[in-house]
């Protein structure tokens, strides 16, 4: 991309362009998951939710910046391994949350905010970074394969 793109923190002015990419989000996951996720009912709640999130310290919200116009951002948190004698004690991140808006995809912008947010992880001891892809969202799931991340797990489910 030409021009001036930065990945910094994001600040309470970038609110409503964060609301703006959760939505395109939410409808991705009400449209792959509907028996799990609904539409954003109250902007007012999500806007509460990230104006929180701003002032965590074992949190933080991305943006990936364009020529003064907020184009993704990503929302990582740190915690540690819960007190099991069978879990290997150890920080992690997790990577809650990935969006790039959707005319401003294939450009790097989405592999910035994930270097970015190992980067803030990393910082504060972090040796691993998780994430969760849902099921039928294959575009994401091969762009962070192709980042290096591979599967751990399975999450199943059936309705009763």
């Amino acid at each position: 991309m030409a021009g001036a793109t930065q990945t910094r923190p994001a600040r309470a002015g970038d609110l409503d362009e964060l609301l703006g990419l959760l939505r395109e989000t939410d409808a991705l996951h009400a449209e792959l998951q509907p028996a799990f996720f609904r539409r954003a009912l109250s902007d007012g709640a999500t806007r509460d939710e990230l104006r929180t999130a701003l002032d965590e310290r074992r949190e933080a919200l991305l943006v990936v910046e364009h020529e003064g116009m907020v184009l993704g951002f990503a929302r990582v948190s740190v915690y540690d391994t819960p007190s099991a004698p069978s879990l290997v004690p150890r920080r992690r991140a997790h990577l809650d949350a990935l969006v790039v808006a959707t005319a401003s995809r294939r450009r790097g912008l989405g592999r910035r905010l994930v270097a970015a947010c190992a980067d803030w992880a990393r910082e504060r001891g972090a040796t691993q970074m998780l994430l969760t892809v849902w099921e039928g969202n294959g575009g994401a799931l091969e762009f962070y394969r192709r980042l290096g991340y591979a599967p751990i797990s399975s999450v199943l489910s059936r309705d009763l």
